[in-house]
């Protein structure tokens, strides 16, 4: 008696979810690997500096917004990994989304790296704080309608699962959005700003988790 193939085969798009989960994963590491890459060197044999206080006078604000890119980076890459593993396929609107959100990522990479060589200004740093915000905003959305009537979701992924992971990962773009004032003051002031994205975490695990 022989096998019918449509109760083995996989679900008509997971083949392709997990072709663009493998993309995604590789722009993220390049992302991660560049911007670690673009630190100034203390041992650079064009530029000496004699000691590490004078190293970090120089370049601290730098070191701490690339820092800052690298932890914005992982923390959305822990993103889409998570959603991206709710799902049982992809189709072409849901794709091109989440390429969108990479091309975003690979031009944050792109506003970090000029941040450093153009200087801590407020156009550079209202570019990262854009670019951050528009990567996250892109995930959302694709998530959005990868759970629409359940589109893309798999069967075992609970309506409560859904709706909490919807409220838990608006908070990465709203600390990008709430960077935006402080581009005007100093730039330590805003690189600090990014400082409150664990208070968020924390105030959403307190009060409103499963709220």
């Amino acid at each position: 008696m022989s096998t019918n193939p449509t109760t083995t085969s996989q679900p008509s798009g997971s083949f392709e979810l997990s072709r663009l989960a493998r993309i995604v994963d590789v722009v993220f590491a390049i992302v991660i690997w560049r911007a670690f890459n673009a630190i100034p060197r203390p041992l650079s044999t064009e530029i000496e500096w004699s000691s590490f206080t004078q190293y970090m006078d120089e370049n601290g604000i730098n070191i701490l917004v690339l820092f800052i890119g690298v932890v914005v980076s992982v923390i959305y890459w822990i993103q889409n990994t998570v959603l991206l593993g709710k799902l049982q396929a992809t189709d072409l609107r849901h794709a091109i989304l989440i390429i969108l959100q990479t091309f975003f990522l690979l031009i944050f990479l792109y506003s970090l790296r000029f941040g450093v060589f153009s200087g801590p200004t407020a156009g550079s740093r209202l570019f990262e704080s854009l670019s951050a915000f528009m990567v996250g905003a892109l995930s959302l959305w694709a998530w959005r309608y990868a759970i629409k009537d359940r589109r893309l979701l798999r069967e075992d992924v609970s309506d409560e699962e859904v709706q909490e992971l919807s409220k838990r990962f608006r908070i990465e773009p709203l600390t990008a959005l709430i960077t935006l004032p402080f581009v005007f003051y100093t730039p330590w002031l805003w690189e600090f700003s990014w400082f409150s994205y664990p208070i968020f975490v924390w105030t959403y695990n307190r009060y409103f988790k499963r709220s």
